[in-house]
């Protein structure tokens, strides 16, 4: 319990659990690239992708897609928050493929190995920088909020994936999650509350 403990808990998984997720959005672009499916996104914006592959302009999409990685990383670093939604799915799977292939560098995007490999290096990156980054600024104060760095499955992810989750242990009592200490990192999904509101199912 206690090793398990030690990954699940630990700062340096947390860039692992990032580069594996991003690993996948973004071959799931490559599919999309390829074979017209796969895209881990909106409909509304995997067409401004569409729209990029078909004019060979991708700036629309990749200053939408870079602009969401952007601020979702200073999101995680600061407030200890990472959408998945925006941060991997959009940014990962859309801004960064389009950036790539508006620069000319298509290898990436329509190899399936390299598109693993550009995935997870990615988010390797995005979790490091995160990581770094809350270390220099929250982690400096005694305040408990922001403390850990979570992930979170908004929009429509958070409908179907707002079950499964990885929860760190919970302090009853206190509902701001005080019981845990700085430092540890984990993966939940925050979808709970969110979920229930957008549920578009008839009750």
């Amino acid at each position: 319990m206690e090793e398990n403990k030690g990954f699940w808990y630990a700062d340096w998984s947390f860039p692992i659990f990032v580069g594996l997720l991003s690993s996948g959005v973004f071959a799931g672009t490559h599919m999309y690239y390829l074979y017209g499916i796969g895209a881990f996104n909106e409909v509304a914006f995997v067409a401004m992708l569409k729209a990029g592959m078909d004019t060979g302009v991708y700036g629309a999409v990749a200053a939408f897609g870079a602009s969401f990685l952007f601020a979702r990383i200073i999101e995680g670093s600061l407030v200890g928050i990472l959408d998945i939604g925006g941060a991997i799915q959009t940014g990962v799977g859309l801004g960064v493929p389009a950036l790539l292939l508006g620069a000319g560098f298509v290898f990436p995007v329509a190899n399936f190995i390299a598109s693993l490999i550009t995935g997870l290096v990615i988010g390797l990156a995005i979790g490091y920088i995160i990581i770094l980054a809350r270390k220099f600024t929250i982690n400096q104060s005694d305040s408990t909020y922001g403390a850990d760095v979570m992930m979170g499955a908004g929009n429509a992810s958070g409908r179907f994936s707002g079950a499964a989750d990885y929860p760190q242990r919970y302090d009853g009592v206190n509902s701001h999650w005080s019981g845990l200490s700085g430092g540890r990192a984990a993966v939940l999904y925050l979808a709970e509350a969110d979920y229930r509101r957008r549920d578009f199912r008839p009750r």
